[in-house]
């Protein structure tokens, strides 16, 4: 029997979004943002830390290895790598 995992359960989610899942709320990243990153980076848009931790969390926790980012942007996605990291 396969286990069932809820993405980003531990946010707060308010309703809408596609199914009844809800819109996740991820908290500002302001702060860890500038703790993570050396420079500030110029990128036009830049996702939440959190929701990159996330997505990696999500994907490690059914054995998935998490190696690249697709965008080469701002290093989001390799902070959120770098959280789950074994």
């Amino acid at each position: 029997m396969l286990s069932v995992k809820t993405f980003a359960n531990e946010y707060t989610r308010k309703p809408g979004g596609i199914g009844d899942k809800g819109i996740i709320l991820f908290p500002d990243d302001t702060k860890l943002r500038r703790e993570v990153l050396p420079v500030k980076v110029a990128h036009p848009a830049k996702n939440s830390l959190y929701m990159y931790r996330a997505i990696c969390e999500y994907g490690a926790s059914f054995g998935h290895k998490i190696f690249c980012d697709p965008m080469a942007g701002g290093g989001s996605m390799m902070y959120g790598a770098s959280e789950v990291a074994d």
